[in-house]
């Protein structure tokens, strides 16, 4: 077992959607460590069983301070954050809000309203990375459909990424789906984020509200989905993926062996996740599952928490989390026996497909848990479906003055759009490939 006890990951959380999804998380994980909502150590147990570094700083004062900044257009979230449970924890300096709000257009985030701020923020962030001793990367938080999470978001990641560029960038990124979409333009906004992470991201892991909300009501029939139980999963699933930093864990403990692992290429670092139980915070009326149940549900379709059948593509590589007391001899049997038994789901010219990993550690107030990190061409599935519906609006001219009205120049349109394509057409390359030639640089 191994645990990293000297990196730091900074953690920006921007927009409407980012900022309550960074709440639940700081929330989640700050119980996990028993650390109070004043950033006070309250269970000395739960704090010494594992290390708080990568993610908070220790005051003089003995207050625990997440590494965090919170920005949003639209400051209404962030009086939320303040007045709500845990808004003694956070730097209040580090809560960045404008005026007026992006009013769901990539344009105003990443050009007027946001570049109004980005340099403010920058400076506080360029603070918050002198405290670390030894940076490892960032996170984001942010929804692709909004104004504020996509331009501003992807604005942020832009400089900090020119910036730091030693430094990796993850990014839990919100997709706009047809049942809860309700704006025609968050497919503009979708597809010029999706083009910004697709140069700038490290690691991007992919959640929709659609599969959010059915993998509730699958698992918990009588719970009707509320936006805040979305968030929770999110926090949940990034508490999981975070694990490893904070606990002894036989999986890699780093961000970039972490990359090294599941990007084989590049540009293919965009990740579906599976976990059971889904969440910690989520009343989920079940029994402790087995470790065959286990496996079988991370690999079913319906556990992803983003729109996608990895049937239709196949596994590159995956990372496999088990957390409690699990016997690792039957969980390497189960999923050595799922890939044999499945094996024209996987690439051919990768032997190893799967990392697995123990943490003896369990979440807060359930015994096990399990969480897949999956990168599957499938993915490109989802992708295809926006580029048709932007190729649709682009031919009419649609809402285009919205964005070249805020000084955005009608050819970044076809520039994004073809980057995107060219994306999917390289997930489709490797899927079909025998043996390529693999480099992550």
């Amino acid at each position: 077992s191994s645990i990293q006890k000297m990196s730091e990951i900074i953690s920006i959380h921007v927009g409407n959607c980012g900022t309550k999804v960074g709440e639940k998380f700081w929330q989640i994980i700050s119980k996990e460590h028993g650390i109070s909502n004043k950033g006070l150590v309250e269970d000395a147990a739960k704090f010494s069983s594992g290390t708080i570094k990568p993610f908070y700083h220790e005051l003089e004062s003995g207050q625990n301070v997440p590494r965090a900044l919170f920005i949003d257009l639209d400051s209404s979230s962030l009086d939320c954050i303040r007045s709500g449970s845990h808004g003694a924890l956070f730097n209040c300096a580090n809560l960045f809000g404008g005026t007026v709000s992006a009013g769901n257009n990539w344009a105003k985030g990443h050009y007027t309203l946001g570049a109004e701020i980005v340099d403010v923020v920058l400076d506080r962030f360029r603070k918050e990375a002198e405290k670390a001793s030894h940076l490892v990367g960032f996170q984001f938080t942010h929804s692709m459909g909004g104004g504020t999470g996509s331009g501003l978001g992807g604005l942020l990641m832009s400089k900090i990424r020119e910036e730091y560029t030693c430094r990796l960038t993850d990014s839990y990124s919100l997709f706009p789906t047809g049942k809860t979409s309700e704006l025609t333009v968050e497919i503009y906004n979708t597809v010029l984020s999706l083009n910004k992470l697709i140069g700038v991201g490290s690691r991007s892991f992919v959640f929709d509200n659609a599969a959010l909300f059915d993998t509730i009501t699958r698992q918990s029939p009588l719970l009707k989905p509320t936006y805040e139980n979305l968030n929770s999963i999110i926090g949940s699933t990034m508490n999981g993926v975070s694990c490893p930093s904070r606990y002894p864990s036989t999986l890699h403990t780093s961000m970039g062996k972490s990359a090294m692992n599941l990007v084989p290429f590049r540009r293919l670092h965009f990740f579906s996740l599976a976990a059971t139980p889904i969440s910690s915070v989520i009343p989920l009326e079940e029994k402790e599952k087995t470790t065959h149940e286990h496996v079988c549900q991370l690999f079913n379709p319906n556990s992803y928490l983003c729109t996608v059948n990895p049937k239709k593509g196949k596994y590159i590589a995956s990372s496999l989390l088990f957390r409690g007391k699990f016997p690792t001899s039957e969980v390497e049997q189960e999923i050595c026996e799922y890939e044999e038994d499945n094996s024209s789901n996987f690439v051919s010219w990768i032997e190893n497909h799967s990392q697995i990993g123990y943490c003896k550690v369990p979440p807060c107030d359930i015994a096990k848990s399990s969480l897949m990190i999956a990168n599957t061409t499938a993915i490109s599935t989802g992708f295809s479906i926006l580029v048709k519906k932007f190729r649709k609006l682009q031919r009419r001219r649609s809402f285009m003055h919205c964005y070249t009205g805020q000084g955005m120049d009608e050819m970044e349109f076809a520039e994004a759009v073809s980057g995107v394509e060219d994306l999917c057409s390289e997930y489709t390359q490797y899927q079909c490939a025998l043996q390529p030639s693999l480099s992550y640089f």
